[in-house]
């Protein structure tokens, strides 16, 4: 009889403990987990590779479990054959320059002025040994004055003629240069632009060769040596990023309260220390099922999605592999 009343004893006790836990404010075990969730902090790795170059290898210039910055420089390769390049463009770049700004100093027209003027001067000295010749060649058929007088009239008027012609032709020579120089300025100053535009894509490239720390964090490890070749878009150096990161699965009926941008309370379990993290975005999760936990066990499984979380700064020393404990009823 004693033995039969065991079984009746613990299934009263056991209806009365849970009373009890329904009656503490909802902190049962289906609540708590609801409101608790544990995750571990982890941080993303990045596999850093020269972009689009390769080349020996001239200087590893960090070590393996130093911490960089971001843009900190990790490793070099030879670049002499991109600064020989660079010489010859500099040089043509300078020839260029003076050939401009020949070109320029004759589209501003000094010569061409200049000699508009001696074309004027030689008209007028022509307009005059003209009307001398005329009135000395009608008194020469008068006999009014000496033969010696005629000539000498005649060959002023000749060479009057004559200074107008070489000035004409200069002058002409001088407009047709100045059409040219003024064609041919914006050619030179477009063949400038085409080779500024190589020097450009030059020294692009050269700082391509220079690999740098894509965010701030730990090298982990770092692949060729010096003297070695590396590849273009090949993996050179491991890094892991300062930022720490953790993920939660919640079910559907949780997600709408993780905003992108919104933040939850954390506690770090192994220091006991409270900080917060911010979420960075909520994507579905179908491979990752999330039983309904509930009093009516007849209810099925919910629709999962993974949140990431960015631990905010301010923490403390924490390592990768560290667990965090999240209340899920303390999103912003």
């Amino acid at each position: 009889m004693k033995n039969k009343m065991i079984p009746t004893i613990l299934l009263i006790a056991a209806v009365l403990t849970g009373g009890v836990l329904l009656s503490l404010d909802g902190k049962d075990a289906v609540s708590v987990y609801a409101q608790k969730r544990d995750s571990l902090l982890a941080a993303e790795q990045y596999n850093v590779s020269f972009q689009q170059v390769g080349g020996r290898v001239t200087g590893v210039l960090v070590e393996e479990g130093q911490f960089v910055e971001a843009g900190t420089a990790l490793i070099t390769l030879d670049a002499s054959d991109i600064d020989l390049q660079m010489e010859r463009l500099t040089a043509q770049i300078e020839t260029m320059d003076y050939q401009i700004a020949q070109a320029q100093a004759s589209v501003k027209n000094y010569d061409v002025n200049m000699q508009r003027t001696a074309v004027q001067t030689a008209r007028s000295t022509l307009d005059a040994a003209q009307k001398n010749y005329d009135r000395t060649a009608a008194l020469y058929d008068e006999g009014a004055v000496s033969e010696t007088a005629y000539e000498d009239s005649r060959l002023r008027f000749t060479s009057a003629e004559n200074t107008l012609a070489q000035n004409l032709e200069t002058l002409q020579k001088l407009e047709n240069n100045l059409t040219v120089s003024g064609m041919n300025v914006p050619v030179l100053e477009s063949q400038k632009k085409a080779l500024e535009i190589q020097m450009e894509t030059l020294l692009d490239q050269k700082d391509r060769m220079v690999l740098k720390a894509p965010v701030d964090g730990t090298v982990l490890r770092i692949i060729p040596k010096v003297g070695e070749n590396a590849a273009a878009n090949a993996p050179c150096v491991v890094q892991q990023s300062k930022q720490l990161i953790f993920d939660l699965y919640v079910p559907e009926t949780k997600v709408l309260d993780f905003a992108v941008g919104s933040s939850v309370p954390v506690l770090i379990v192994a220091t006991g220390e409270k900080a917060s993290g911010t979420v960075q975005y909520v994507v579905s999760a179908p491979g990752y099922t999330s039983s309904r936990m509930s009093r009516d066990n007849s209810q099925g499984d919910l629709a999962s999605f993974q949140v990431r979380f960015a631990l905010d700064e301010g923490a403390g020393n924490l390592l990768p592999g560290m667990t965090v404990e999240v209340r899920l009823d303390g999103a912003d």
